[in-house]
């Protein structure tokens, strides 16, 4: 598999995470999503750093990759 169509299957994992955990803090107020409960960074910050990761022009770090592979099994439905 490409590594662009790994990047946007593990965006779009986490994008419906996200999306199936949102909830609203008040009746017109705005969504909130809450950071994972298995994880120590908040949902935006690892989703910036996947972003960070494809768009570097070399190959991955044997770090990055075992951080991505914790991602991937963090944000499964």
């Amino acid at each position: 598999m490409e590594q662009n169509q790994i990047f946007t299957k593990l965006k779009t994992r986490m994008m419906k995470w996200a999306e199936e955990k949102k909830y609203q803090t008040s009746k017109n107020g705005d969504f909130t999503i809450p950071d994972h409960p298995n994880r120590s960074k908040s949902w935006k910050d690892e989703l910036t750093f996947v972003n960070r990761f494809e768009s570097q022009s070399k190959d991955l770090t044997r770090l990055q990759k075992i951080y991505l592979n914790q991602l991937w099994r963090a944000y499964k439905i």
